[in-house]
């Protein structure tokens, strides 16, 4: 059943379980200067519109040679359950990290004399590591590719 949002809106309020969705080219239509207007931040985003970039990266980045794996150990197999809290099972199945998270002293000694990040800076940081190919089913999240 396909309704408008009004619709959607009344079913909602008569206690109806509703579902609305979107394909990501109509989420990405809505999302221009115009429907910014109502925002308090719209005059200081207009300011500084130069910074802000046009398009919103639909794609991986290239691939450095660096990526994130995630070894299991050899004779187990993988399920899909719940992240939180872990079977043992699934804990003795995954090898730990060859390469260590970096601690929280060598990042902020890495971003030098910086107070303020946005929402830029972590759109940017999701986007630096890629993922094995054969461990992508392996993770809760997909991203663009």
């Amino acid at each position: 059943m396909k309704c408008e949002a009004e619709e959607l809106k009344q079913l909602v309020a008569e206690g109806v379980d509703a579902l609305s969705a979107k394909s990501k080219k109509e989420r990405f239509d809505e999302q221009n200067w115009d429907s910014l207007k109502s925002s308090p931040f719209y005059e200081v985003l207009r300011e500084y519109r130069d910074v802000l970039p046009d398009d919103i990266p639909a794609k991986l980045p290239q691939d450095n040679g660096v990526q994130h794996e995630i070894d299991l150990v050899p004779g187990t197999k993988y399920c899909v359950t719940r992240q939180w809290p872990l079977p043992r099972e699934q804990v003795k199945a995954i090898d730990t990290a060859q390469t260590p998270i970096p601690r929280k002293d060598v990042i902020i000694d890495s971003m030098g004399l910086s107070t303020i990040f946005s929402a830029l800076d972590l759109r940017d940081g999701f986007y630096q590591i890629l993922m094995r190919e054969s461990d992508i089913p392996l993770t809760a999240v997909s991203t663009p590719s």
